[in-house]
């Protein structure tokens, strides 16, 4: 593990927290509602920012242009510059749509021989692609409102693909995990301790850039089991299901008083 980005992190962080705490910028009570459940303290939204200036040391120009957008989409959310749920779905959408048109990097099998045959076309295979992008994004931004979860997952993924690649199993190279890793492991013991969250953009940034990752592993090596890729991202997918089903529920009980 490359311990001195570890540190480099760590330092980066506590500078931007200092700085972010003094001129009242990032703070966590301008965020979502999902935001505010962990502490009553004040605490910088900047999470998605460390990820993107150590960005250098894991991720491809072309990778990088691909998360910058769905990061800036997150981040102005954060600072409350694009309030509107709705209109940020369509534009995630938007997005995601060009990364996996542009990118070449879809679904290509599940091992269901109905959507398998679906997935022969074209068209089927972008729109089923992006809607399981879609639904990996807006979990993990929902797992980010406890405390080391979302990154504590993300480090756990992290870990299992990179000790793959340690015994010779081909995985994606969009991510250099031997210095993701430090830099996941910096942010969850930031976030242990109140310093940092990762806020909206940074939680965009993970879903995006872990699907692309996952979905392209399963292209390039077809010994790996897809119900494997399934597996590590069913959590998000849960998460996003149980939150569709609590809200319905709270909107039927706000409808009969």
């Amino acid at each position: 593990m490359n311990i001195v980005l570890l540190i480099s992190v760590i330092t980066l962080a506590l500078i931007l927290n200092y700085v972010s705490i003094k001129k009242k910028l990032f703070l966590n009570f301008q965020g979502d509602n999902h935001q505010k459940f962990t502490s009553s303290e004040s605490i910088p939204l900047i999470g998605g920012l460390i990820l993107i200036l150590s960005s250098y040391y894991y991720l491809n120009l072309t990778i990088f242009s691909y998360v910058l957008f769905i990061f800036l989409l997150g981040f102005f959310s954060d600072i409350k510059k694009f309030n509107s749920p709705k209109l940020r779905f369509i534009v995630q959408t938007l997005i995601v749509c060009i990364v996996v048109y542009f990118s070449s990097i879809t679904v290509t099998e599940t091992k269901i021989i109905f959507l398998d045959q679906l997935l022969e076309y074209d068209i089927f295979k972008l729109l089923f692609s992006l809607f399981c992008i879609l639904i990996v994004i807006n979990g993990y931004n929902f797992m980010d409102g406890v405390n080391t979860l979302l990154i504590g997952y993300c480090l756990i993924i992290s870990s299992s693909l990179y000790y793959l690649n340690l015994n010779d199993i081909e995985i994606s190279q969009i991510i250099d995990f031997y210095n993701f890793i430090p830099v996941l492991l910096a942010l969850l013991i930031l976030n242990f301790f109140n310093k940092l969250y990762l806020g909206d953009g940074g939680a965009y940034f993970l879903g995006l850039l872990f699907a692309l990752c996952l979905i392209n592993t399963y292209q390039i090596n077809n010994n790996i089991s897809p119900y494997f890729i399934v597996c590590l991202l069913w959590y998000p997918a849960f998460e996003n299901l149980f939150s569709i089903l609590r809200k319905k529920k709270i909107f039927k009980i706000t409808t009969e008083a």
